[in-house]
């Protein structure tokens, strides 16, 4: 595979790397089933997210003073119980759901795509989770980083420069020597501002679905015993083709548009 030049893949994690909403969902039913609630947990997912974007925008603006996502999740999850009248959850119970957010799973072929990178590349991460749950994240699930990045190194939120910025200068790294991997557009957007390379990962409801089905390990991580390894859809991973399109820093026209990543049309990667 040719690298172009390339040293460094700075990964965004939640939803990039894990799949965070079906983890959240599955947690929350277990939860609602044990106290007997009845609001869906779409909804309530939706609206404990909800204020995450516009804290965000206040801290990299200024008008707030740094927060830790935990934090932001942990105020929030109060005001959603107390919107939706539910009861019978104490501080202890608050503390643990709110930590739902750092047990999601991997998407199916993450773990090979990463291990087989990581053969070429350094991988980092460049998430807007708090560092302890970004390493409770890759220790769970065995996220082979070589770097854990977050936010709250620098103070500041992803799209806020400083976070490139602090990212590259830590990782001593010219930002046309690193690719940020990303399914938000407006990361990889305010990552190729700074010069980076761009590569842009897609899921599709298929690798959802097998994600999702995958949630049985959560009663192996209530009763703390070990967790047996991950199989991927896919033996080998990343799919070379795709890792090869990754690399070419090439105009999206000239790269076929829906170019597998993780395993056999499992997701979507193409050069932004």
């Amino acid at each position: 595979m040719a690298d172009h030049g390339i040293e460094v893949l700075v990964f965004d994690v939640f939803g990039t790397v894990v799949d965070w909403r079906s983890a959240l969902l599955a947690e929350y039913r277990a939860l609602a089933a044990r106290k007997r609630w009845s609001v869906d947990g779409q909804r309530f997912l939706e609206r404990w997210e909800s204020v995450r974007r516009a804290t965000f925008d206040r801290v990299n603006d200024g008008s707030m003073p740094g927060i830790n996502l935990s934090r932001i999740y942990r105020h929030r999850l109060d005001e959603v119980v107390d919107e939706f009248g539910l009861g019978g959850l104490d501080d202890a119970e608050r503390d643990a759901f709110t930590r739902a957010w750092c047990r999601p799973d991997p998407w199916p072929d993450s773990l090979p795509a990463l291990h087989r990178l990581q053969r070429k590349f350094v991988l980092a991460t460049l998430t807007n989770s708090d560092f302890a749950w970004a390493v409770a994240m890759a220790r769970l699930v065995g996220l082979p980083w070589d770097c854990v990045l977050t936010a709250e190194l620098f103070d500041r939120y992803k799209p806020a420069p400083q976070t490139y910025d602090g990212a590259l200068a830590l990782l001593d790294v010219a930002p046309e020597r690193a690719m940020m991997v990303a399914c938000h557009n407006y990361d990889l957007a305010a990552a190729a501002a700074h010069g980076m390379r761009t590569a842009c990962a897609r899921h599709s409801s298929r690798a959802r679905s097998s994600a999702q089905s995958r949630r049985r390990i959560n009663a192996r991580r209530a009763t703390g015993r070990s967790l047996p390894p991950i199989s991927a859809s896919s033996p080998s991973g990343w799919a070379p083709e795709a890792a090869r399109a990754m690399a070419t820093g090439l105009p999206v026209s000239r790269l076929t548009p829906a170019l597998p990543l993780f395993g056999r049309g499992a997701s979507r990667l193409w050069n932004t």
